[in-house]
């Protein structure tokens, strides 16, 4: 058994200290309490989604990853109390004749004809939506509420006394070092400031959204996400998250009138519906330039180690991978080159 400390309770350091204590190990988890500005974690919608982009494409190892991703939220589920795993569908909202060419392409190839259906003209959300479009419908998606689980899980590393509620110095690296026999950084964005991981091809970027509300009107549709430019995906009874903005260039991580004005843009071409802004959210993303994962251990301090850079599919990437990262661990298997941190040796 090694003792462990994880540095950040988001979506990787949570999903990989779950996996570590299923393996027996002894695990702390250090993260801030009450932050000024929102992690990505606690803005993001927790949406998978196999069938991505203008092009339609299937998202990188899906099968493996929903595979792993589905057994391990529906064992915290059980381990929790709480609901978290959701099965949903993707109405995607088509109308340009390129569009239409590309989803019937897809939709017949063999390799996605499990998760897209023909283009109809009816879907659940054709009474709310704006007229003249198809609704191509992808299968296989889903939301894991991380609203409801990353707090239950802090719930339970704090009445189990294994919760340091303190931002990490890195001044104290030989401390915490000393104390425990892994140290694991799960920070999010702010691993780019991490003195000995800032050098990973770190390109952070901001992310914003809303949640909407949309009351009085009968069959508002409660487990059908809608997608064309802006993402609307149920959260509670005439309740909605629509996101989200990709900025690249930006100067802090607080909601701005650049990001608000596209969301609305893309809510007055989507929903013909009234609604009510209830919320304006924002955070940085932990992006990679080359969109992998960032796992392993430092080449000169094996002590220290990084699991990071899920981006915007977190909710698909985290279990399978922390799985992978906690053998490696405690067994010593290789990384995949494709997610081990050596790709971005100096």
């Amino acid at each position: 058994m090694k003792k462990i400390l994880i540095v950040g309770q988001g979506i990787a350091g949570t999903v990989l200290a779950w996996t570590l204590q299923g393996l027996g190990q002894d695990v702390y988890v250090m993260d801030a309490p009450d932050q000024q500005t929102l992690s990505a974690s606690q803005v993001a919608a927790g949406i998978i989604n196999p069938v991505t982009g203008k092009r339609f494409a299937k998202s990188w190892m899906f099968e493996t990853l929903f595979a792993h991703a589905r057994a391990c939220y529906l064992q915290l589920e059980t381990q929790l109390g709480v609901q978290i795993w959701q099965d949903l569908r993707i109405e995607r909202m088509l109308q340009q004749p390129e569009e239409l060419n590309n989803w019937s392409l897809r939709s017949h190839a063999p390799d996605f004809s499990n998760f897209l259906s023909d283009a109809e003209q009816t879907s659940q959300w054709q009474p709310f939506a704006q007229p003249n479009h198809l609704f191509g419908v992808i299968h296989h998606a889903a939301r894991v509420r991380f609203e409801t689980m990353l707090p239950v899980f802090r719930q339970q590393l704090l009445l189990a006394g294994r919760l340091i509620q303190q931002r990490f110095d890195y001044q104290d690296l030989d401390k915490f070092a000393s104390d425990f026999e892994l140290l694991l950084f799960c920070e999010g964005y702010r691993g780019n400031s991490h003195p000995l991981f800032q050098h990973l091809g770190w390109n952070v970027t901001k992310g914003e959204a809303f949640h909407i509300t949309m009351e009085g009107n009968e069959g508002l549709p409660s487990s059908e996400i809608l997608k064309k430019g802006a993402l609307i995906a149920p959260l509670e009874p005439g309740k909605y998250w629509v996101g989200s903005t990709n900025e690249w260039t930006f100067t802090d991580a607080l909601p701005s009138a650049t990001g608000h004005a596209w969301l609305k843009n893309n809510l007055e071409h989507m929903l013909k519906t009234p609604y009510q802004v209830e919320t304006h959210l924002a955070a940085i993303r932990p992006t990679v330039k080359d969109r992998r994962p960032l796992i392993g251990t430092h080449p000169q301090f094996p002590k220290l180690g990084i699991f990071n850079g899920l981006g915007t599919k977190g909710a698909l990437l985290a279990p399978y991978w922390a799985q992978h990262f906690a053998q490696h661990l405690l067994q010593g298997t290789l990384l995949d080159s494709q997610v081990d941190i050596r790709r971005f040796s100096a």
